[in-house]
C-alpha cells in the first residue's frame, strides 16, 4: 500500500489494518519454516507496510504536539 493512500485512512481503520497485517506476518512466519518454496517478496511487503503505518501514527502524534505546544506559548 501507498503512503498517501494510509494517510487518508482514519485512525480506527489503520489500527485495523495493522493488526491484519501482523497476524499474516505471523502466519508467514510459521509457514516459512514449514513449506519448501516460501514467498519471501510477501514478507518483506508486508514488513514495510507496517513500518508505513507505523511512520504515519508516529508523524501524527508529532503533528499533535506542535499543535499543543504551540497553543500553550500563545
Amino acid at each position: 500500500m501507498r503512503a498517501s493512500e494510509l494517510r487518508e485512512l482514519g485512525s480506527e481503520e489503520l489500527q485495523g489494518q495493522l493488526k491484519r497485517m501482523r497476524e499474516r506476518l505471523y502466519q508467514l512466519r510459521s509457514e516459512f519454516h514449514t513449506d519448501e518454496e516460501p514467498d519471501t517478496t510477501e514478507k518483506s511487503k508486508l514488513r514495510r507496510d507496517i513500518a508505513r503505518i507505523l511512520t504515519i501514527f508516529r508523524e501524527r502524534e508529532v503533528g499533535d504536539d506542535k499543535a499543543t505546544d504551540s497553543e500553550g506559548a500563545t
